[in-house]
């Protein structure tokens, strides 16, 4: 009997430490510091690792400029001279234990603001009749920023190629996909996209915004896509995780933005996905967890949390929260801020390694890869 007890508390904790597996992610974003040059490079996975997150989430692509060596797309006028960063942040961070996933912006192309960016063979410039226009006929979209459109079919092909060029060139462990969405309800009025939907639906005309069957059209172009680029990088690479970040309001997602990615979940088209669940207030970030908890869909969710908007110790409520609310990880936005102290404060990085990452942990296992 005593053999026996031992063996179930053994049992019984390898248990307990198989579901204590957690995802610990960092966005590190393409407009600030990070990975521009070997030097930030190698700071940023060292934090990384030194802080106990096992994870990094790169934005290798911006707004049609890459961090990387593409016969695509241009590179980023930010990133040193000759520097593949890419390939730099993989050899690195797998060195350190460190999974790293290619953030891709995807339909969103261009961003009129201060920081640098490519000119020179920039997708907006080469292929106009790709983007994006509103039912006033008008490319650029608040905050002057320019799309490329979901449903004309050789965005799809190109916005693939992308991704087959950096799946079959880097050893990347995840495809993380940003902006797969149209911007609004007003979003989709590109010639192509509206005669393809007329021939199929045998319309005519120019479709009302809230026209269902146009919400529901535009609604399949971004599947479609997310289905191809799934298909494509696991046929590369069948253990590649391919996840996305995603609007935390599923009501506004879908009726919206035609971002239904709780039903991407549902098909297998999605390895993860990660609501960024930016609010500052408290009582939102937990309603937002709990509604989002009670999905089941076979594929997992790990809770994006936006620690650059608040103070570290509020930042702690809410990814003490997220784990309460029984997420697998948690993904924190972003590095350039979070690894910064705040004054007199410590940094978020260093108080969660102090604090909830004080131990470091193995990611959770996805038993469908």
């Amino acid at each position: 009997m005593k053999t026996l007890a031992i063996y179930v508390g053994l049992v019984i904790g390898l248990a307990s430490l198989a579901q204590a597996a957690e995802m610990r992610g960092i966005w590190v974003d393409a407009f600030h510091p990070g990975f521009k040059n070997p030097t930030e490079t190698s700071a940023m996975v060292a934090k990384a690792k030194a802080c106990n997150f096992n994870a990094l989430f790169v934005q290798v692509r911006k707004r049609g400029d890459v961090y990387y060596n593409s016969s695509i797309e241009p590179r980023a006028g930010d990133l040193s001279p000759g520097y593949d960063a890419l390939a730099d942040i993989v050899t690195k961070a797998h060195a350190a234990g460190l999974e790293v996933h290619a953030w891709i912006s995807v339909y969103e192309v261009y961003l009129d603001s201060k920081w640098t960016r490519a000119e020179s063979g920039h997708v907006y410039l080469t292929h106009p009749e790709w983007l994006m226009k509103d039912d006033r006929g008008r490319v650029k979209f608040p905050g002057d920023k320019i799309y490329l459109d979901p449903g004309e079919p050789e965005v799809r092909a190109y916005l693939l190629s992308i991704v087959q060029e950096i799946v079959s060139r880097y050893d990347v462990d995840g495809i993380h996909l940003d902006i797969a969405r149209y911007p609004s309800s007003t979003g989709g009025y590109n010639e192509t996209s509206v005669a393809l939907f007329n021939q199929q639906t045998a319309r005519t005309g120019i479709p009302d915004k809230a026209d269902e069957a146009w919400t529901a059209w535009r609604t399949s172009q971004v599947t479609r896509l997310i289905r191809d680029i799934y298909q494509k990088a696991t046929g590369l690479k069948p253990r590649i995780k391919v996840s996305a970040s995603v609007f935390a309001n599923r009501a506004d997602a879908t009726a919206n933005r035609f971002q239904d990615w709780e039903a991407w979940l549902r098909a297998g088209i999605l390895d993860f996905a990660v609501p960024m669940n930016f609010a500052i207030d408290n009582r939102v970030f937990q309603a937002k967890c709990a509604e989002t908890g009670t999905l089941s869909t076979g594929r997992a969710i790990y809770m994006g949390q936006g620690g650059w908007k608040m103070s570290p110790a509020k930042a702690l409520e809410q990814i003490a929260m997220a784990r309460e609310a029984g997420f697998g990880g948690i993904v924190v936005y972003n590095y350039a801020y979070c690894s910064k102290p705040k004054g007199e404060t410590p940094s978020l990085m260093d108080q969660l390694k102090t604090g909830p990452f004080s131990q470091a942990d193995t990611l959770p296992a996805m038993g469908w890869k």
